[in-house]
């Protein structure tokens, strides 16, 4: 589960899901948005989504370089480096790193031509 670092705007969210979600969920609203569920929220409730701020988000055996993309796992509820599903980019430097590390929210790195 994430945990909040700065205060940022919200978007309201309906749990359609099959169970209901804890606060710090990471919801994946499509392949390139990720935000970080506000309070707990029952199946058919609406809840907050934050989609943009820092967040530490659980990780394990990870390497990443501060400002390299982030990806969601969903299958395994981590944060990684590589990956399908962009949440941001890393705040900060890890090598072998398993606990929460920081993530900025919905950031693309700028990618320079070769």
């Amino acid at each position: 589960m994430a945990w909040r670092l700065k205060n940022q705007p919200s978007v309201i969210y309906t749990n359609n899901g099959a169970s209901a979600l804890p606060a710090g969920a990471v919801i994946v609203l499509n392949d390139n948005v990720c935000g970080i569920l506000e309070r707990p929220t029952a199946i058919g409730e609406i809840g907050e989504v934050a989609l943009s701020g820092v967040y530490k988000i659980p990780a394990s055996g990870i390497t990443a370089t501060q400002g390299a993309p982030a990806y969601w796992d969903a299958t395994n509820q981590l944060v990684k480096a590589t990956g399908s599903v962009a949440i941001g980019i890393f705040a900060e430097s890890k090598t072998s790193y398993t606990g929460d590390i920081a993530v900025v929210l919905n950031v693309n790195p700028v990618v320079s031509a070769s």
